[in-house]
């Protein structure tokens, strides 16, 4: 029953993502960027120690006069395996698409949530989950090219600590 409700807020959020880039964004005209990260994750398993992922993404930015918004679809995988308390190797998997603001400086922050496909993966068992991310982060322009700390919440399922590149 919980995943029948998760499943319909999943299509009911993606509708509302579409709906919104619509009304905000009629007008606008924007830039295609590509992004990479690594973060150390903080997976809901008692475990000994955390995975290390890496996240390429990719985006839309939308000129509008109301803010900047963005549409990024992200991938993240395991780089380096954490372990859980019974020695098993525990990784993390997740795919997203979110919504970004940003606030529009040479010092910037920026506010996302969206949802999001993630498996967790311990030892030979896997649990798979979807649900919201939400988030947020602070950065610098240099140049065309943007560097940005950032925590993100996964459903609830885990805590994504990281820096970034978008380009």
């Amino acid at each position: 029953m919980l995943m029948n409700a998760m499943l319909i807020l999943f299509h009911e959020l993606r509708f509302m993502f579409f709906f919104m880039i619509i009304v905000f964004t009629a007008p606008a005209i924007g830039d295609v960027f590509v992004g990479a990260k690594i973060a150390k994750m903080k997976v809901d398993v008692p475990s000994g120690s955390d995975p290390v992922n890496i996240a390429a993404s990719i985006g839309y930015e939308f000129d509008s006069l109301l803010a900047d918004l963005s549409l990024v679809g992200e991938v993240s995988r395991t780089m380096s395996s954490g372990s859980v308390s019974q020695g098993d190797d525990l990784e993390f998997e997740a795919e997203s698409l979110y919504l970004v603001w940003k606030s529009s400086r040479s010092l910037f922050a920026t506010l996302r949530g969206g949802v999001v496909q993630n498996e967790t993966i311990v030892g030979n068992t896997s649990r798979d989950s979807n649900g919201i991310l939400i988030g947020g982060s602070v950065g610098i322009v240099i140049g065309k090219t943007r560097l940005q700390i950032e925590y993100t919440s996964l459903a609830g399922h885990a805590d994504f600590i990281g820096i970034g590149l978008e380009y």
